[in-house]
């Protein structure tokens, strides 16, 4: 266990829930942490923001190397053991501006006990943050859907992992040990961007597409983080944080394939607003076609590529396919899921490419919403082209009219009429 959890503490990190807690902890703090394996976020938590840390640490050996950064260590078997007493009796009389069980609970037999105890060491106003896994992540859906459940060493089906949260049965729980959720958040990850070994192409389109419903609102929760108080408070739900949840991906054909395939896909996580990416061709040899995917979902993807040679010069890629609209230049909507454009590059000793891209998922009813305002702007486009090419018409067939009623017309009329004749 020594080794499994110990991670250095990025504080800007979008998917490490101990970025989040950070945010809300105090410099000068007094914390208990439960859980801190070899001491990452105490480290910090002392160093940076000179909070004086105790700890409960099961692991006796990682307990060891965290406690140089605590002033009172509970660790072992015997003292670190959450689900004891003897922490408590320990720690006894010690009150805490906040209580930290980052990806905790979900490896004790009854959490809700382990949570109720800690009302007896919370100052007044005092907090306790928490993050636990979501077991009703899509990537599990797709996979109990397939009758298959299968540990991991890490992540949400970690296989130390004994007891599992839904959102609903977390704030059940919450709520049953005598707190209040003043904060919600999420850590979001897409389905194949994780450990688990899941795909929506796995699934019958119907399905595949139910579950995508999902995303729009718990489908990619990763993991679950709260702030709890002891009195009630205004509840702040942020649980559709969109930090790099657009993934793009780059797929690569070569002479010898029949087809794309994930063993040559290059995925790349998009924040919101413009990316610029480039992309390395060099290890394949023998490119045939290159395709793009700008997202997952269904929307609007503004996307410029330049192919360039070994000697930076710029390519011309041909666009084979795309199952998007052009809606004005580089800016493509997609109706259906998947989006993809294709470019032949066969024999064009493609090197890099180099791409700007900014994408926009949609809801089912913001693309009935888009699509209808895009043929109503192509509606009134052709109708204003109508009505100038009639005016066109309009006008040459007046000048026809006036050059027919004309003098000079008329004076020539025998001849135009002797030239028939002479034609026949």
């Amino acid at each position: 266990m020594s080794n499994k959890y110990n991670f250095e503490f990025d504080k800007e990190s979008k998917r490490d829930p101990l970025a989040i807690i950070n945010k809300k902890i105090k410099a000068g703090s007094k914390i208990l942490e439960f859980g801190p394996a070899n001491g990452r976020f105490t480290k910090y938590l002392k160093n940076q923001k000179e909070c004086c840390i105790d700890i409960v640490e099961y692991d006796f050996e990682s307990g060891v190397e965290a406690s140089q950064y605590a002033l009172v260590s509970c660790i072992g078997p015997d003292e670190g053991d959450i689900e004891k007493e003897n922490w408590c009796k320990k720690l006894k009389g010690n009150k805490y501006d906040a209580i930290i069980f980052a990806d905790v609970l979900e490896h004790l037999r009854d959490p809700l006990s382990a949570l109720k105890k800690c009302h007896e060491f919370l100052k007044n106003n005092g907090q306790i943050l928490l993050s636990v896994p979501n077991i009703a992540h899509n990537s599990i859906l797709i996979n109990l859907y397939l009758n298959k459940f299968n540990y991991t060493s890490v992540g949400i089906l970690d296989n130390t992992h004994i007891h599992f949260f839904t959102y609903n049965s977390l704030i059940q729980m919450v709520k049953d040990a005598g707190y209040y959720p003043v904060y919600q958040t999420a850590v979001k990850i897409n389905v194949g961007d994780n450990e688990i070994d899941a795909h929506y192409s796995d699934l019958e389109e119907i399905t595949a597409a139910a579950l995508k419903e999902r995303e729009k609102t718990l489908g990619l929760v990763y993991q679950y983080v709260f702030q709890l108080k002891q009195v009630e408070d205004e509840c702040v739900i942020d649980l559709n944080n969109q930090d790099n949840i657009y993934l793009f991906k780059c797929y690569i054909k070569e002479n010898d394939d029949t087809d794309f395939s994930e063993d040559k896909a290059i995925t790349i996580k998009l924040n919101e607003g413009i990316n610029n990416i480039k992309i390395d061709l060099n290890k394949y040899k023998s490119l045939s076609k290159i395709r793009l995917d700008p997202m997952e979902l269904g929307g609007e993807a503004y996307i410029h590529c330049t192919f360039l040679s070994n000697n930076n010069n710029a390519i011309p890629a041909i666009l084979s396919y795309s199952n998007g609209i052009l809606v004005k230049p580089d800016t493509y909507f997609f109706e259906e899921d998947d989006p993809q454009l294709v470019f032949d590059v066969d024999n064009l000793y493609v090197n890099t490419i180099a791409i700007n891209i900014c994408v926009k998922q949609f809801s089912k009813i913001d693309k009935l919403k888009y699509i209808s305002s895009f043929y109503k702007r192509e509606y009134y486009n052709k109708k204003q082209e109508i009505a100038s090419l009639r005016a066109i018409i309009q006008e040459k067939d007046i000048k026809i009219e006036n050059i027919m009623h004309s003098k000079s017309w008329r004076i020539t009329q025998p001849f135009r009429t002797i030239a028939k004749l002479l034609k026949k």
